[in-house]
């Protein structure tokens, strides 16, 4: 599926294989257990890819601090019996960025960072990323590492909550429109990116 993807795109467009730098950490714990997405660490590594093949210095784990939250039970588990629960581990910043929230009903708000930092164990653990799946997010870096004129869009579902934050490093702004909602905010996505 991502070979037949890539041979159809366009020539200005330039593919990021993360698929390699996940197969490499395979042994790792880059998914959950008993959810679909990548976990905080696999995220990393698409990051990193990402970085790398646009020829950016990747921000190094060893600078920002490890928190967890026990007890999550994904996706999986509303359908099926439980796999077994999953820990949820997110990095904190060693800079600032916070993060202007639109919500689903239109409501904005600044979160001091792109972290949920009072989710708890649950279903819904996840959200701990970008305050969960809002329309749109936009992540204001204060990274020694990035360019204050550099934008970056990221168009996202479920995987991109958790990449979204390591690309505050290299951008002064990230801004995460969720495809699935962004129709509720009445803005074609056309006008958003024009603007």
């Amino acid at each position: 599926f991502i070979t037949s993807v890539n041979n159809a795109l366009s020539d200005k467009v330039k593919s990021v294989n993360a698929y390699d730098s996940l197969v490499v950490h395979n042994n790792d714990y880059i998914y959950y257990k008993s959810d679909d997405n990548w976990t905080d660490l696999g995220a990393y590594y698409g990051y990193d890819a990402f970085a790398k093949a646009t020829g950016q210095t990747p921000l190094d784990l060893a600078n920002c601090e490890d928190k967890t939250i026990e007890g999550f039970y994904g996706s999986y588990s509303l359908y099926t019996a439980v796999p077994g629960e999953d820990t949820v581990h997110y990095r904190v910043l060693p800079y600032e960025a916070p993060m202007d929230v639109t919500d689903q009903n239109g409501v904005s708000y600044t979160n001091p960072s792109p972290y949920y930092e009072a989710a708890t164990s649950g279903s819904f653990t996840y959200g701990v990323f970008l305050v969960g799946d809002n329309p749109l997010c936009v992540i204001r870096s204060s990274s020694p590492a990035a360019q204050k004129d550099k934008k970056l869009l990221v168009v996202k579902e479920d995987y991109g909550d958790a990449i979204a934050p390591y690309l505050s490093y290299n951008y002064g702004e990230v801004h995460v429109i969720d495809y699935r909602y962004f129709d509720s905010m009445g803005m074609k996505f056309s006008d958003y990116c024009s603007q």
